[in-house]
């Protein structure tokens, strides 16, 4: 039978923290339940999948958005108490942040080599912390180092130009942009960025920008639950039907449909 009380020295909603700065307080309910009962990971695991959707992104200022946007989904997450010491359940846990996000890192991309060595360099990082406050900045620093390397990976190949329009456009994913727009800020001209885009991305500068914006947006259909107007107005689209017409074309179904059928998809 497992015990149905969190021992005094464990703030359960403080080692939420440890994945999300800002983790809820409801964690302690998901710890306790009945030892005649299976614990079910089905919250836990759609918050990693969350998690690792967003560092595989390799957009920061999406990450963040994550992090500030899903605070009240956090502390559902039934972490458990993997050691009865303070500092080894703290240490245990940023361990397994770091395993999981860097193979995710490694499936977005970013050779082994480069992503383990973040790893051991990380792992090594956690037997040099000794007070909790400290673990608190580590889960989300772990995430924005993977992430930029996604970022990285994913532009190594590209020029510097499209990196700076590529950047551009990531800042706007909550708007609509122009190529105009993308000329002036990025100071070169329209055609110079069109043709760019398609010597060495095989599709146009507008087009890419739609591509990552639903990117961001089937995250949002999957892992918040948003409705699907919400995410339409929060990306900008000009009415919750061409979101949907927009999406459908892309994934061969509407939101709703897609979110209904895709509760339990992997990343």
């Amino acid at each position: 039978m497992i015990s149905n009380n969190i021992p005094d020295y464990m703030d359960s909603a403080t080692i939420g923290r440890i994945i999300s700065p800002n983790a809820g307080k409801r964690i302690e309910e998901d710890l306790e339940y009945s030892g005649d009962e299976p614990l079910s990971y089905l919250g836990r695991r759609n918050m990693e999948k969350a998690m690792l959707s967003m560092v595989c992104s390799g957009n920061l200022l999406l990450l963040e958005d994550y992090l500030n946007q899903n605070r009240k989904h956090s502390g559902h997450i039934p972490l458990g108490i993997l050691s009865k010491e303070t500092l080894t359940q703290y240490r245990y846990l940023c361990v397994v942040i770091v395993t999981l996000v860097c193979r995710a890192a490694i499936d977005a991309g970013v050779p082994e080599p480069i992503a383990f060595s973040l790893s051991d360099s990380f792992i090594q990082k956690v037997d040099t912390i000794y007070h909790p406050e400290e673990f608190m900045d580590f889960g989300p620093e772990v995430m924005r180092t993977y992430c930029q390397t996604v970022h990285d990976t994913h532009m190594k190949n590209s020029s510097a130009p499209v990196r700076k329009c590529c950047e551009y456009m990531m800042l706007k994913l909550h708007s609509n942009i122009t190529l105009q727009e993308l000329s002036h800020a990025c100071h070169l001209s329209p055609n110079y960025i069109s043709d760019l885009f398609r010597k060495e991305l095989g599709i146009g500068a507008l087009q890419y920008f739609h591509r990552i914006k639903l990117q961001y947006a089937r995250h949002l259909v999957l892992y918040s639950d948003w409705s699907i107007a919400k995410i339409s107005a929060h990306l900008s689209y000009p009415s919750q039907s061409n979101f949907t017409e927009r999406f459908k074309k892309t994934y061969g179904t509407t939101p709703m449909q897609y979110r209904q059928n895709s509760s339990y998809s992997q990343i």
